[in-house]
């Protein structure tokens, strides 16, 4: 008893509330499923949630889902299955028992058992479906698979017709009409044409709607394109009654399913021709150009894609991104920027909190916009897409190296040398970044930024002679350029240039040379210039040692590198000797520059016109007098 006991209180624990929940989420379920037409899910709903509360099941709702479940089976041609849940159906609801019997009967003909349906629609005393199943016993054949209609489809069709006829006469089962319209069905039931039973109906007075009605139907199921196209055309004023629309709309609905897209646009002209449309035309219309558009992208027929997507006479999303994407293909960039801007406009703009893949597919559109631009020079209306992408999606690679590239076009090297810093630091491996960010920082002139970088490619390449040669660059414009104010860091620059390079540079000599000078050793310091200056035998090393010479006082044997320059007479000669003049006009050195002119007067044929107007331009006309 204690253990009972035990139990009885552990149970007595459990929270009413939850149990609640439990079945007020199953009733709910319950009532989604039977929105969404999920018949089967919502009988487990409904069995489930009457088990939680413990309520008796309603057997007309139980029978009612299980003639619904019964529905879909039929559809998917499970013929056995249908039959099976049509008989639940009518022992959990005997009141629907004749609408039951009735689709049972029509499930037993499609599943073959022949004799079986006959029974039952003997048993309904419907006589229309009976002779329809004795047609195909009498054959022993079976109702084909190709027939996509219910065996009773046309009966309240063919019952509308009758009961609309002139002639009373005609509405005896026995009259010979009625018996040929019967005849000419069963023959379309089989799959056959009916064309020849129907061919005297037509002239008959009052039948002729339903015998070409007929004729249509049983070309539409047997999928004869050629029949349907002159049927339409031979009696538009027949097919265009409500009768004629249901069918057309099928067969349409079935050509799309098909994937028949060439047929559809056929017969869309034959539909204007004789002025009837039917009412799913013009969707059904949209969507074959829309997927025939497709199938001519793939071939590469862009024109012929262009012609039908102009046809289209609705604008989703779908619809322009291939018309954007078929001017793209073409060439036509400025006209796709047309459609991806209408598209961008329709399309949600996503959030920083949004999943990855859907901020990235819209910055794939704002791209294309981008490229478009780029690839019609017009950059300027490129940038601020890119900048917008980049909110998107933070690193993104094509937009950053397209920045980059378009500030590095257009002189902007402030604004590309960021751009080329955020591809270096995602990458610090990949040389052509590491190649756009050390050219951007030379371009903005930022020189001691670019001692690090090559430090790390030299650590991580250290066979690189590009590499070595560039640091070994860059570790001696710095010398040369803090040698007045830094003596020891100076010294410490230069035991890294030798650790590079086992050779001496004219720079390496002079640079020992200054420093001997500095520290009181004039002699060592002459020796080490000379041989600088010996080195230094290109005209353009020649002036740069020459420049340095003179900021450093080393007034004579500057001059004697400018006129060493000036007295060769090439054409390097001349472009340096112009410069040369502009160096010393510009420290007013009136008397250096006159002697230099005078040389190029013998080397370089220079006469007083030339001299006068070079000194003009130097902002000296007045030592040309």
């Amino acid at each position: 008893m204690a253990k009972k006991s035990r139990k009885f209180k552990k149970a007595r624990r459990i929270k009413p509330e939850s149990g609640n929940l439990q079945t007020a989420e199953i009733l709910k379920q319950f009532k989604i499923h039977w929105k969404n037409k999920e018949w089967e899910k919502a009988l487990v709903s409904y069995r489930t949630w009457c088990n939680r509360t413990g309520g008796k099941r309603d057997s007309k709702i139980e029978g009612e889902l299980l003639f619904r479940i019964s529905s879909i089976f039929f559809r998917n041609r499970q013929f056995q299955k249908a039959v099976s849940h049509l008989q639940d159906s009518e022992k959990k609801n005997p009141d629907n028992r004749r609408n039951t019997e009735y689709c049972r009967g029509i499930a037993l003909a499609r599943a073959g058992r022949l004799e079986e349906s006959k029974e039952i629609f003997l048993d309904l005393n419907k006589q229309y479906h009976r002779e329809i199943v004795d047609y195909f016993l009498e054959k022993e054949e079976t109702i084909p698979e190709s027939v996509l209609w219910d065996p009773a489809f046309p009966e309240n069709i063919i019952l509308e017709f009758w009961r609309n006829l002139e002639n009373p006469d005609e509405n005896k089962t026995s009259s010979p009409a009625l018996i040929s319209l019967k005849k000419a069905y069963g023959i379309f039931s089989s799959g056959e044409n009916p064309a020849a039973q129907l061919s005297s109906l037509e002239k008959k007075e009052g039948f002729k709607d339903m015998a070409v009605y007929l004729q249509l139907l049983a070309a539409v199921s047997s999928g004869s394109y050629i029949r349907v196209r002159n049927l339409l055309q031979k009696s538009p004023d027949v097919i265009s009654d409500g009768k004629g629309n249901r069918l057309l709309d099928l067969y349409l609905e079935n050509l799309l399913k098909q994937k028949k897209y060439r047929e559809i646009i056929v017969l869309d002209r034959i539909f204007k021709e004789i002025k009837v449309i039917p009412p799913s035309h013009e969707s059904v219309l949209n969507t074959a150009l829309f997927f025939h558009g497709i199938e001519e992208i793939e071939k590469g027929k862009l024109e012929n894609a262009r012609v039908l997507y102009d046809r289209i006479t609705v604008e989703t999303p779908n619809v322009l991104h291939n018309k954007a994407l078929i001017n793209q293909k073409s060439g036509n960039f400025l006209k796709a920027n047309e459609y991806w801007t209408r598209l961008w406009s329709k399309t949600r703009k996503p959030k920083r909190s949004d999943s990855k893949s859907l901020r990235e597919s819209y910055a794939v559109m704002l791209k294309f916009i981008a490229e478009n631009y780029r690839r019609e020079t017009l950059s300027g209306k490129a940038v601020p897409i890119y900048r917008e992408v980049l909110t998107f999606v933070e690193n993104d690679r094509e937009s950053i190296e397209a920045l980059q590239e378009i500030f590095t076009e257009n002189g902007h090297q402030h604004l590309s040398v960021n751009y080329a810093k955020r591809l270096f630091e995602m990458d610090r491996v990949n040389e052509e970044y590491f190649y756009n960010y050390t050219s951007a920082l030379i371009e903005s002139k930022r020189f001691d930024e670019l001692i690090p970088l090559y430090e790390e490619a030299c650590n991580r390449q250290p066979d690189s002679l590009f590499y070595r040669e560039s640091l070994e660059f860059f570790y001696t414009k710095k010398a040369l350029d803090l040698r007045q104010q830094n003596i020891d860091e100076l010294k410490i620059l230069l035991e890294k240039i030798k650790a590079l390079s086992g050779m001496e540079s004219f720079q390496v000599l002079y640079l020992e040379g200054y420093i001997f000078h500095r520290e009181g050793q004039p002699r060592k310091a002459m020796k080490k210039i000379n041989s600088a200056m010996e080195m230094a035998e290109d005209h353009y090393y020649a002036y740069h040692l020459a420049c340095v010479l003179y900021e450093d006082g080393f007034i004579t044997q500057a001059m004697k590198l400018f006129q060493g320059i000036t007295s060769c007479g090439c054409p390097v000669s001349e472009e340096l000797t112009d410069v040369s003049v502009g160096f010393l006009a510009e420290k007013n050195e009136r008397e250096k520059v006159l002697s230099l002119c005078r040389v190029a007067e013998d080397s370089l044929q220079w006469d007083n016109y030339f001299i006068a107007d070079l000194l003009y331009y130097y902002n000296q006309p007045e030592w040309a007098l």
